[in-house]
């Protein structure tokens, strides 16, 4: 910041006022001057018009000395006026240079303020500038890192999409080869030098496959599935799929028309169920024979056929041999062939796998879908009616008529239990209870994981 005054137009106007009063104090200082000896030389002039008197004693002195007397009256109130005047210009160039001291000392504060305004408003603006600089520093990091992550997304799927090209590229690599060395007789240069790329083209793409497939088999990428086959489970964790894990009542809700409108008693629940499972066997097996053999755009009709046959079978068979039990099952026995069940197991299990495995997943699927049948028809029983596998004997034979019990008169049952409403409010305890177990099941297992790592 310079050091130099500042000439503003208020400061210029101060010193030419001040420098008049100056110049009207020293006038006035000559003038008074001036008076002082105009005095003196009066004073002295009484005895000389004394001695004048005395000598010449002239009328003509006296009144020459009257008038000198006027003259030193005249002179004693010009000195006085003089002196006042005096200090009144004293006063008013006091005051004068006051008031310029103090316009002086306002405009210098004035400009002091402006100054530390000016200052204030650049730190301000200075803090602000910071912020914004951090602020749009750390935005543009932040879309650096967004940028460098798409860049690296993008990239990779760039990879990707060319190493996919080149497979293709290399596959038809033969063919082009061949193309290639077609040309016309004329053209033996362009000819040789066409097999040449073709050659060199077809030993890049095999190096780049080769490097592909090191490159997925040691670090494979998120979401990339290597190729190959997936690993096919076992026939013990197929039949435990079926029974628990994936059980169709209780896990994928199928077949609910039958299993709430049959399971009014243990024996009915229990008939439907075999009759359920004789069903999904015939059809897992006779489809998983003939899979390659069906068409894939027909197989859900040809599906529908097979089930309707073999539903029809068993419809006649149970008509025949337990003409009670055909009875009390009604329409639901022939609504097997729409059972979401059956067609599922086929469309999603036997149509891709040999006989023994959907055989096995057949019978697994049927006793997990019993098991559900019967433990509702049995609850319900028990709750509604007070008895349990009353009917037994007409589905099983005379042997099994000891089964069936009679647990507590039925003025102690509930009616709900074996209307629809009870239905439902069975299977929704049944289904609580299994996810449960599970919950628990799992807990216990990533309980026992947790102090496996401890303990390595």
């Amino acid at each position: 910041m310079s050091t130099e005054p500042n000439t503003t137009p208020d400061t210029q106007a101060a010193d030419d006022a001040k420098a008049v009063a100056k110049a009207r104090a020293i006038a006035r200082a000559r003038e008074l001057a001036a008076a002082r000896k105009a005095q003196q030389a009066a004073e002295s002039t009484p005895d000389v018009a004394a001695e004048a008197d005395n000598s010449d004693a002239a009328a003509d002195d006296k009144a020459a000395a009257k008038a000198r007397a006027r003259e030193l009256a005249a002179a004693r109130k010009a000195q006085q006026a003089a002196e006042t005047t005096t200090d009144v210009a004293a006063e008013a160039a006091n005051s004068d240079a006051a008031a310029d001291d103090k316009a002086a000392a306002k405009a210098r504060a004035i400009a002091r303020a402006r100054e530390l305004a000016a200052a204030r408003k650049a730190q301000q603006a200075a803090e602000t500038t910071t912020d914004v600089a951090a602020e749009a520093a750390n935005s543009d990091a932040a879309a650096d890192d967004k940028a460098a992550a798409k860049a690296r997304a993008i990239a990779r799927a760039r990879e990707l999409a060319a190493a996919r090209k080149a497979q293709q590229a290399a596959e038809t690599t033969p063919e082009t080869a061949q193309e290639a060395t077609k040309i016309p007789e004329g053209a033996a240069d362009a000819k040789a030098a066409a097999k040449a790329r073709a050659l060199a083209r077809a030993q890049e793409l095999a190096a780049k496959r080769k490097v592909q497939a090191e490159a997925v088999e040691s670090a494979p990428v998120e979401g990339v599935l290597k190729p190959g086959k997936p690993k096919q489970s076992s026939l013990f964790e197929i039949f435990l799929k079926g029974i628990w894990k994936d059980n169709p009542g209780l896990c994928q809700l199928l077949g609910m028309c039958p299993l709430l409108a049959v399971t009014t008693s243990a024996a009915n629940a229990l008939g439907l169920g075999i009759a359920t499972i004789l069903v999904l066997m015939l059809s897992s097996s006779v489809i998983a024979l003939i899979r390659r053999l069906i068409v894939p755009e027909v197989r859900i009709p040809i599906y529908v056929i097979i089930i309707a046959s073999l539903v029809t079978v068993v419809r006649f068979e149970v008509e025949a041999t337990f003409p009670e039990l055909y009875q009390q099952l009604g329409i639901y026995l022939s609504l097997i062939a729409t059972n979401c069940i059956i067609m599922g197991r086929a469309e999603a299990f036997a149509g891709h796998n040999g006989v023994v495995r959907s055989l096995i997943d057949a019978i697994a699927s049927g006793l997990g879908f019993t098991l559900v049948l019967f433990a509702l028809g049995s609850i319900r029983e028990i709750v509604g009616n007070g008895t349990w596998l009353v009917g037994a004997s007409d589905l099983l034979g005379n042997w099994a008529a000891g089964f069936e019990m009679h647990l507590y008169s039925t003025d102690y049952t509930l009616l709900i239990a074996i209307l629809p409403p009870g239905g439902f409010f069975v299977l929704a305890f049944l289904i609580a209870a299994k996810n449960a177990l599970d919950g628990r099941a799992k807990r216990k297992a990533e309980r026992r994981a947790r102090i496996d790592v401890l303990n390595i």
